[in-house]
């Protein structure tokens, strides 16, 4: 027992009841030789609840004994759903060289009832990062159709709202696109109107639709990339709708306006060979 002892401050040979109680506490961790590794973690975790629980002397020792856990307590945690357990296994873990909330996604937690809550319990902690792995989160919970998962991340001001509209436009998620035009931090002009000139490359009409009706957005811009790259994929219904804006010119497609030849020529030239026949010369971006 003198061993158990070393290094705590005796008063008249006694030593205090905080370093006692701390002592027996982590005794109760010691694992049985015969106990097998899966059903120690089970009784660690059990016991280590309940203890903590006892009163907020008892909490708040507990809380020091950050070497009981370790990463995979925190993805078991993740995996059981628990948002309350994640809080403090975060607290209680190392987590510099993992992305606690990317592994969240690979578990396929994240889209269950508890999902959003487990979201907002990953975040309390700075070092996790929502725009880790090139926004692997953002991109995740887009191509789900987590639309309020993807509001949480850009709550965050690491997570960069202009890369992120990229990502969902190039994927293709219009109802993403839909929400994240009404955010005040997502800027659809971005990059010269990057945004609705990779939409026009064939992903969605609707997608078009929105960033085009965008006040922001200016569908002729890098000399009117957009309506040129939806003429070379043939793809008439985007052409019709970016004509509508003045700005755009025709001209490139060797006319002014689509009455001038009408949809049936676009319909029956759908290759970029048949419109290129017909005097289109802007070079390919």
């Amino acid at each position: 027992m003198d061993g158990m002892f070393a290094g705590y401050e005796f008063v008249n040979g006694i030593a205090g009841g905080y370093d006692i109680t701390r002592c027996i506490l982590r005794m109760a961790f010691r694992r049985e030789e015969d106990v097998v590794e899966w059903k120690y973690q089970r009784i660690k975790r059990k016991q280590f609840c309940c203890l903590r629980s006892v009163c907020r002397s008892w909490k708040e020792l507990m809380d020091s004994f950050v070497d009981l856990f370790d990463y995979g307590d925190l993805v078991e945690a993740m995996r059981r759903r628990s948002p309350h357990s994640v809080r403090l296994l975060l607290h209680l873990t190392d987590i510099r060289q993992q992305n606690p909330l990317c592994d969240a996604f690979e578990l396929k937690v994240v889209s269950k009832p508890e999902g959003v809550d487990l979201v907002r319990a990953l975040l309390t902690d700075p070092r996790v990062n929502p725009a880790g792995e090139h926004n692997r989160a953002m991109r995740e919970a887009s191509s789900a159709g987590l639309i309020e998962v993807v509001g949480i991340l850009l709550e965050d001001d690491r997570v960069d709202p202009t890369e992120s509209l990229m990502q969902i436009v190039e994927a293709g998620h219009t109802e993403t696109v839909k929400f994240m035009l009404a955010r005040p931090r997502v800027d659809p002009s971005a990059e010269n109107n990057k945004a609705i000139q990779i939409a026009s490359r064939g992903r969605s009409v609707e997608i078009v639709r929105l960033l085009a009706n965008d006040a922001r957005v200016d569908p002729s811009a890098s000399e009117n990339y957009a309506v040129i790259r939806a003429a070379r994929n043939g793809d008439i219904d985007v052409v019709e709708l970016l004509s509508k804006d003045c700005r755009v010119n025709l001209s490139g497609l060797g006319f002014s306006s689509l009455e001038q030849k009408g949809p049936t020529f676009f319909r029956s030239r759908p290759t970029w060979s048949g419109f290129k026949k017909q005097g289109l010369t802007h070079s390919e971006k």
